[in-house]
């Protein structure tokens, strides 16, 4: 799997490890999804032959929610 490194602003960190601790996920889990998030996102509404996902099992993928914020 790919690795992606980020900076981010100390509040943006701060709140990652307070959700982090509420939800009891680790921080580099809950930013995996959100980066997973903001790519389906984006091929929510683009054209379905241009999702690379797609090919991989994408067209079930592309409607699923990571439900990062719980229930």
């Amino acid at each position: 799997m790919p690795i992606i490194s980020v900076y981010v602003d100390e509040l943006t960190a701060a709140r990652m490890k307070a959700i982090s601790a509420e939800k009891g996920r680790t921080v580099e889990d809950l930013a995996e999804c959100a980066v997973a998030e903001a790519a389906l996102d984006y091929y929510r509404l683009a054209p379905a032959a241009s999702d690379p996902g797609r090919a991989h099992g994408g067209a079930n993928i592309i409607t699923t929610h990571t439900n990062i914020a719980g229930s």
